[in-house]
């Protein structure tokens, strides 16, 4: 492990940090390996081009495809629904946060809860809050990953701050490991 420093310094995690990641693709094996993965997605950077004529939304909905479920949060349905991809859940970040939070919900699918919810554009600031609500409510069941460029020190698991160059390899790293 190496020391990053959270991309905004108003992101105070107390007394433990979560792990930046030196291997991106060490991110997208622990998503493959877990029993019941979720992931939660904003609008932040849903848009954005990723490389070989893709946006980030098409890496999401490959990972959908998969049959990983994703909820759309903020107004990113719309942008899902565009492609003609349903998402499992359309709902806002705080309830998913506070479902995910707590230990007796069954999930989207009635099956049980998950063990790692992978958070994706969502605001940083934002984003760092429902990390941190995570962090103090769910640690006993769910892990947490956030796919976003910035070291998010609240998630249990993070990029490194990347420049953008660095990022689309590494996003492109990750969700490949995910889909295969």
């Amino acid at each position: 492990m190496y020391k990053v420093k959270p991309w905004q310094p108003n992101a105070v995690v107390g007394p433990t940090a979560g792990t930046p990641m030196a291997k991106p693709i060490a991110l997208g094996k622990m998503i493959a390996k877990a029993k019941r993965p979720i992931f939660v997605i904003g609008v932040e950077g849903l848009l954005n081009d990723v490389g070989n004529g893709k946006q980030m939304i098409d890496l999401i909905i490959e990972v959908g495809k998969k049959g990983i479920p994703i909820v759309a949060t903020a107004h990113s349905s719309k942008y899902f629904i565009e492609k003609g991809f349903k998402p499992s859940w359309i709902t806002d970040s705080n309830n998913i946060t506070n479902r995910l939070a707590d230990p007796d919900w069954k999930g989207i699918d009635g099956k049980g809860q998950y063990d790692f919810a992978v958070y994706c554009c969502i605001i940083y600031n934002l984003q760092v809050t429902l990390l941190n609500a995570l962090k103090n409510y769910a640690y006993k069941h769910l892990k947490t990953i956030s796919l976003d460029r910035f070291y998010f020190p609240t998630a249990t698991y993070s990029l490194a701050n990347l420049k953008k160059d660095e990022y689309k390899t590494a996003i492109n790293e990750i969700i490949n490991e995910i889909i295969k």
